[in-house]
């Protein structure tokens, strides 16, 4: 994975039963992220497995409040 200072700033949600892609995967961007001083979050749900966004709604409020946060969209 390339990742530099040149990434654009990622919210990143993921299971951490997801068992298609390993939440590790994850773990290493942000920390990649991180490491580059790009702006990231990272949110880990215990339990949704692979796609679980698709099943539950509220998955949104965090990553909508990041692109509050983070001046993506205006209150």
């Amino acid at each position: 994975m390339m990742v530099d200072e040149n990434n654009p700033p990622a919210c990143i949600t993921h299971a951490a039963n997801d068992n298609v892609v390993d939440v590790d995967n994850s773990i290493f961007y942000f920390e990649q992220l991180k490491h580059h001083k790009v702006p990231v979050e990272m949110h880990i749900c215990q339990k949704g497995n692979h796609g679980f966004i698709f099943k539950h709604e509220t998955w949104m409020y965090p990553l909508i409040q990041w692109m509050k946060n983070s001046g993506f969209l205006i209150n």
